[in-house]
């Protein structure tokens, strides 16, 4: 049996407490399963090249970038051979998360969808281009030839900022809009407003896949729109 959860907090809640509360509401969670993973975003979360010759530790960067000290960065190591993620969690969460799941994998969301953008895309060699919405933010990443060129996430209030942070990195790029599609996941559907507003600028619009790992019919999932969730179903890959 798979179980996917997903739960969506106010970005001023006390973490440790929602989870607590999660759990106590959703007795499925505290079943006996062979592997938890827990993906969590936080917006302090950056790429670095392990060939990045820096003095500067991890909590050293994420407190240059963002301004803020984060004495308990942790890292993961991306599929994507030199490259890691580093990123910062609310204190106390993942000694949370062990003790609630008994030793869960706890994951960057980030980190987990670029891996399964990385797994889909290293034997083709494509260039492609994708947009995962999760409501005010954007994640925006660029494969190139096969390797992980780019990834940022931005924050949007119109459909016009959405467009224009998608085009200007397609223009910075010097990216083919005829050609280099854009593959969509999150909170988007096909009757969304932005959709036809980049279908103006981009010839190819494309809704992700799901990892090969859960390669079935939709129907499978009982109707639902499986793309909104692949950041979630990337713990899967």
């Amino acid at each position: 049996m798979l179980l996917l959860f997903r739960q969506d907090l106010e970005a001023e809640a006390d973490r440790v407490e929602s989870l607590r509360q999660v759990v106590r509401e959703e007795e499925e969670l505290l079943a006996k399963y062979r592997k938890v993973t827990v993906l969590i975003w936080s917006s302090a979360f950056a790429l670095r090249p392990e060939a990045l010759k820096s003095k500067d530790t991890d909590a050293g960067i994420l407190e240059f970038l963002f301004g803020l000290p984060y004495p308990e960065a942790r890292s993961e190591n991306l599929i994507q051979s030199g490259m890691k993620a580093i990123y910062h969690l609310p204190a106390r969460l993942p000694e949370e998360i062990n003790s609630t799941f008994d030793s869960a994998e706890i994951r960057h969301s980030s980190a987990a969808l670029l891996d399964h953008y990385f797994r889909l895309n290293s034997a083709t060699g494509k260039s492609k281009v994708y947009a995962h919405l999760q409501h005010p933010f954007v994640e925006i990443t660029l494969i190139k030839n096969g390797k992980l060129q780019y990834h940022n996430y931005f924050e949007f209030r119109s459909k016009e900022d959405l467009v224009y942070y998608i085009l200007l990195l397609y223009e910075q790029w010097e990216l083919d809009r005829e050609k280099i599609p854009l593959i969509l996941s999150g909170d988007i559907m096909q009757d969304s407003s932005v959709y036809p507003l980049l279908y103006k600028y981009i010839a190819s619009l494309q809704f992700a896949r799901l990892p090969l790992a859960l390669q079935a019919d939709e129907a499978s999932f009982e109707g639902l729109t499986m793309h909104r969730y692949v950041n979630l179903l990337s713990a899967f890959s």
